[in-house]
């Protein structure tokens, strides 16, 4: 079973899913703004990460 989190934009209040991993970042799929980032380690580096874009 793979967990989805919603993310709305900042920018243009566009919605869409990504799938939950350890260490992600995302960017909206529209317009190709940063929206964030979650990391299990902290607020350190999140390297290795996956790039939903």
């Amino acid at each position: 079973m793979i967990r989805y989190k919603k993310i709305v934009c900042k920018d243009c209040d566009t919605e869409y899913e990504i799938p939950r991993s350890a260490n992600f970042m995302y960017f909206c799929p529209k317009c190709k703004v940063y929206n964030g980032a979650e990391c299990d380690y902290g607020y350190g580096a999140i390297v290795p990460c996956k790039i939903y874009h």
